[in-house]
């Protein structure tokens, strides 16, 4: 993306962007920019992450609701970022019966 512009400052140090030439007090000047930018950058980024879990840290007994909400809140607060945890009971088998 090409944006040509003219960028306005003061002697006072206040400055201002515009498409056309700028009218101009007494204290101040402008100059015309060209600014290149990729159409990449305004891409919204995609988070990603893997997360492995070892064997030996699996717990047996049943998770309580603290536990999973004191969870996502330490995640929300290191990340800043909003989590629902779930935890489901895995399906047990039910045997063919015929």
């Amino acid at each position: 993306m090409n944006i040509p512009f003219y960028l306005k400052v003061s002697s006072t140090g206040v400055v201002g962007a515009y498409k056309n030439p700028p009218s101009l007090g007494w204290n101040e000047i402008s100059m015309f920019i060209r600014l290149d930018l990729p159409d990449r950058i305004f891409e919204k980024p995609t988070l990603q992450a893997n997360i492995t879990i070892p064997e030996e840290a699996v717990i047996k007994t049943p998770i309580e609701a603290s536990v999973v909400d004191n969870v996502a809140e330490a995640i929300e607060q290191a990340t800043g970022l909003k989590f629902n945890i779930t935890v489901e009971k895995k399906d047990e088998e039910v045997p063919n019966e015929t």
